[in-house]
């Protein structure tokens, strides 16, 4: 079949390997959602801070305009974080966001083809 030596064969094998456990890794980060509870939870928190953070920045800060720029920044930062959490729960899909596997799918593949060339058949030879 293929005639090439035995620690290249074994190398192929080997990330052949990694590549079944990576796929496996990758199946398993997909099908574990975050906890339903959890995801209530944090909103919730979030819009109680969303209430909270004008009454405590108008108290704090004297400067209506310092306040409303606070609020703004810091509310739609946490607001930003769980929508960015929200992305990376679902690595996998159509989103714009998402990891395009069918490329990684195609570039693993078209590595493997590599080891059938005729260049690769034959290891390179060193002189002394």
């Amino acid at each position: 079949l293929l005639q090439i030596p035995t620690p290249i064969l074994s190398r192929t094998f080997q990330e052949l390997g990694s590549g079944v456990k990576n796929f496996s890794t990758a199946n398993q980060i997909s099908s574990t959602p975050v906890p339903f509870p959890y995801a209530q939870m944090l909103v919730l928190m979030l819009c109680g801070h969303w209430i909270m953070t004008p009454l405590v920045a108008a108290h704090y800060l004297r400067s209506a305009f310092l306040s409303a720029i606070a609020c703004l920044f810091v509310v739609s930062g946490y607001w930003s974080f769980l929508f960015i959490a929200c992305q990376l729960d679902q690595p996998f899909g159509n989103d714009a966001n998402d990891l395009e596997l069918l490329k990684i799918m195609e570039r693993f593949n078209e590595n493997l083809k590599v080891l059938t060339e005729e260049k690769v058949q034959n290891p390179p030879i060193h002189k002394n």
